[in-house]
């Protein structure tokens, strides 16, 4: 008996924003990345109780430069994502994942293109990384 309800979200986001590989699934892909990231430091502000205001202080920006960060409506650059994270007594750890761990993209589907962001091949030497935000030891915030 096959379920009404249930709805292929890779068709859905093919039919919305186009097939991946075209300019508009990618602008797609590079907002849904831009909001997961805001969220990401959202959260880790949240979990370390610490206010925007806060923040802002710690990093040497403010209230407002940390509210448009986390609503996704500016990314910051590099340096500035490890200034924050660093801030809430947080690290980044870029961690290899092993061939044998599954790589799921934005609709929980297997990648088939190994998580490196290229539609490869195997044309060339996939890498896959994890991005891990944990806590330092002993921080203080």
């Amino acid at each position: 008996m096959k379920n009404k309800n249930l709805t292929d979200i890779s068709a859905e986001l093919d039919k919305l924003y186009g097939a991946p590989g075209t300019a508009q699934r990618a602008k797609f892909d590079e907002d849904a990345w831009n909001f997961y990231s805001s969220q990401i430091l959202q959260d880790a502000r949240k979990e370390a109780g610490v206010t925007q205001q806060e923040l802002a202080e710690k990093i040497h920006a403010t209230k407002s430069y940390i509210s448009r960060v986390e609503h996704g409506i500016i990314i910051p650059s590099v340096g500035t994502f490890y200034r924050i994270i660093n801030a809430l007594g947080k690290r980044v750890d870029i961690v290899p994942v092993s061939s044998a761990t599954p790589v799921t993209d934005f609709n929980g589907s297997i990648s088939q293109n190994h998580g490196c962001g290229f539609s490869c091949r195997n044309t060339h030497k996939c890498v896959t990384l994890r991005l891990c935000i944990t806590p330092i030891a002993n921080a203080t915030t």
